[in-house]
């Protein structure tokens, strides 16, 4: 994540590994449900972009 989120989810991570939250925890915080208004994939090869298609478009 390359956004402000990133900081958060570091710090809970932090935590699982060091004993003080579960992993079922872990997982439930990590989808940010009120922090998260996308998602952020990387593509790092030309085979990978060239598997995406566009399904719909929206103005911003």
């Amino acid at each position: 994540m390359a956004d402000s989120t990133f900081k958060v989810l570091s710090n809970y991570i932090e935590r699982y590994y060091f004993g003080e939250i579960n992993l079922k925890t872990l997982l439930a915080i990590a989808r940010f449900p009120k922090y998260r208004r996308y998602d952020q994939y990387c593509f790092k090869t030309g085979r990978a972009i060239e598997k995406l298609s566009l399904i719909k478009k929206e103005g911003v």
